[in-house]
């Protein structure tokens, strides 16, 4: 009997050790990226290098924080998405824009072919940001706004100005 209540005992002041560790939650916000699919009246995929009269010969370019960016392919800037972990944290890093084949991140095929990515904004500030997209002469916004609530984010994405249903942007010509 003393040795169950021995064990007991230990047991009870294990939990009270555990309990009372500092304790560092981290909470990872995930960090934003803008899908851009740009397609013909017909519904054609104008990224695809396949489609007649598409605009990979246009002058693409996004403006970004007063910043002309242009925008790379995929296949050729991949280096800089290899970066090695530094930490557990799931951290925005800023890869500009990129026409891509494959979801970047998990080289799966897309399922329609083709598309702009722009980002990678962080996730875990509250705010607005806005991008705008140039192909030729015309001109587009991409906007998002993010707002934390603790662990509830709310996120809104607009392409000039309309609300869109999430962060993919459809842009017919």
């Amino acid at each position: 009997m003393k040795r169950i209540i021995y064990l007991l005992s230990i047991a009870l002041a294990m939990n009270f050790v555990v309990a009372c560790e500092d304790q560092h939650d981290i909470i990872d916000y995930v960090p934003i990226v803008l899908k851009v699919h740009i397609q013909d009246t017909a519904g054609n995929n104008l990224l695809d290098a396949n489609v007649p009269n598409n605009i990979l010969d246009k002058n693409i370019h996004i403006v970004y924080d007063d910043k002309v960016l242009p925008v790379f392919d995929f296949e050729h800037y991949t280096d800089s998405l290899q970066a090695e972990a530094k930490s557990r944290v799931l951290l925005a890093e800023w890869f500009g824009s990129f026409i891509s084949k494959t979801d970047s991140f998990c080289k799966d095929p897309l399922e329609y072919g083709p598309m702009l990515f722009v980002g990678e904004f962080a996730g875990d500030k509250d705010g607005i940001e806005s991008v705008t997209l140039f192909i030729g002469n015309k001109s587009y916004e991409l906007k998002f706004s993010n707002r934390i609530d603790g662990l509830k984010v709310k996120r809104h994405y607009y392409l000039d100005d309309v609300e869109q249903s999430d962060n993919n942007f459809y842009i017919k010509l």
